[in-house]
């Protein structure tokens, strides 16, 4: 199933949350295509299944299980899950978030409003990782990719709660670098811009609204899931190796142009 004609990622085992659509089946597909089995993870069962029967279709090797990260034993089971089906965890992207819980100006949100968004987009990162660690420190080696956003790193309007708990995430890669790394476990953050994904459906579906972004973007159009797979890919192999701590972003240059700046003719 791979692209190449050396898979990079033969028998690694990867837990992929948010992976039945969008940047976490990209990540997912991308994988399998490089031979890793992968575990597709989200909160719809059905749409689990039918991105790891896809994969299966295709030649490599899924299975699904169904995860609310905001859930905390939803999380620990997915892992347990995983080393019942495959013997252990090589690779854990965490990959949901969003800001389903709705945006506001900060002077009109409430505390629940906050705190769900935080839930989603920090604490399952946390959670995640510490559940897939307890697993790849005693094998001492692994690979952690949590999956941030441009809104961690520039200004995002009304949705500053998602773009706070994104930069955490890079905080979080920061900090943990250090301590992984004499254990054999690299840790990285890949930041997209506009990537064609549900998230950004509602925004896309208008040809106006999607005509100014992509006039903001250098390289005038939309990323696609499967191109942040392949950076996945490159950060979840050997080579990458001797990479950690690091954001890595993939927007087609949107973030190097200031907020102010008006939309290129």
């Amino acid at each position: 199933m791979s692209s190449t004609s050396t898979p990079c990622l033969t028998g690694r085992v990867a837990i992929v949350t948010g992976a039945n659509s969008g940047i976490g089946r990209g990540i997912a597909e991308a994988f399998a295509r490089e031979g890793a089995k992968v575990v597709v993870s989200g909160r719809t069962q059905e749409r689990n299944e039918a991105v790891a029967s896809s994969i299966r279709a295709a030649g490599g090797e899924a299975i699904a299980v169904r995860a609310d990260v905001t859930q905390e034993e939803d999380i620990v089971a997915l892992v347990e899950r995983t080393v019942e089906a495959y013997g252990r965890v090589d690779i854990c992207v965490a990959n949901s978030g969003g800001t389903e819980a709705g945006v506001t100006a900060i002077e009109a949100m409430d505390t629940t409003m906050w705190r769900d968004v935080l839930s989603l987009n920090l604490d399952a990162v946390f959670i995640m990782y510490r559940e897939a660690l307890k697993r790849m420190i005693p094998a001492g080696s692994g690979v952690l990719i949590g999956i941030s956003s441009a809104a961690s790193i520039r200004q995002t309007g009304s949705a500053f709660h998602y773009g706070a708990a994104k930069a955490g995430v890079n905080a979080l890669t920061m900090s943990l670098a250090e301590h992984l790394g004499p254990k054999g476990i690299r840790i990285n953050t890949i930041v997209p811009g506009f990537i064609e994904a549900a998230s950004t459906a509602p925004y896309l579906a208008v040809e106006s609204v999607r005509r100014g972004i992509e006039k903001r973007i250098p390289l005038r159009r939309i990323g696609q899931p499967d191109e942040v797979g392949e950076l996945a890919v490159f950060l979840a192999s050997e080579r990458s190796s001797f990479i950690t701590g690091q954001h890595f972003v993939i927007d087609g240059g949107q973030t190097q142009r200031m907020v102010s700046d008006p939309p290129a003719s």
